[in-house]
């Protein structure tokens, strides 16, 4: 048997306050909850990047439309190295797996940024929790983890998801340039005071 609860939510684990959530039960368990504008009420679970996440790491890296504005999918001959990569990030502890419901759906990483003496906030999500707010709330967690420190993130120009995204978390253009053979936008989040 399937039952659905409503009831008007204002906080915990809730991406926007003042909204009527819904909670699905089978069989007297909690199946999920979400929220009836479409986003998700589940806290995200940032998790430390470690080798059990491999399998989640080549579903993103190879996925067309998450890669679709970071230089397309990953080749195959390029894996290993990319994956290497993600690792060393985890070691430095700057790079998360974010987990719905004990299921992977994003990562998410702090790194030195290619060309600027700053750190940049980079984030992948799997396409079934675009437009769900759980990429806004995992990225609100790990500025947070930062403590407040200035950081930078760079999207494509093309991407209005990521822009609009990097607006709600308070980032603001700083520069364009072309990098990839695409027109690229640089935003800045000023230190913020805890």
């Amino acid at each position: 048997m399937t039952r659905v609860f409503q009831q008007h939510c204002c906080g915990k684990g809730v991406t926007q306050l003042g909204q009527t959530v819904v909670k699905v039960e089978k069989n007297g368990k909690a199946e999920h909850n979400f929220v009836r504008s479409g986003q998700i009420t589940e806290t995200p679970d940032l998790k430390p990047t470690g080798p059990e996440h491999r399998t989640f790491l080549v579903g993103l890296l190879t996925d067309s439309k998450v890669r679709r504005y970071l230089g397309g999918a990953v080749p195959v001959g390029a894996l290993q190295h990319v994956l290497s990569d993600y690792m060393m990030e985890a070691q430095r502890g700057q790079s998360w797996i974010v987990h719905v419901g004990h299921r992977p759906v994003g990562f998410v990483s702090i790194t030195p940024h290619k060309d600027r003496d700053e750190h940049e906030l980079s984030y992948q999500f799997m396409p079934r929790v675009w437009g769900t707010g759980i990429a806004e709330a995992s990225c609100r967690r790990v500025l947070w983890q930062i403590d407040g420190q200035p950081v930078i993130a760079e999207t494509q120009a093309a991407n209005s998801a990521s822009i609009a995204l990097l607006g709600k978390l308070g980032f603001r253009e700083i520069d364009r340039l072309t990098r990839y053979g695409a027109p690229q936008i640089i935003f800045r989040r000023a230190a913020q005071v805890p």
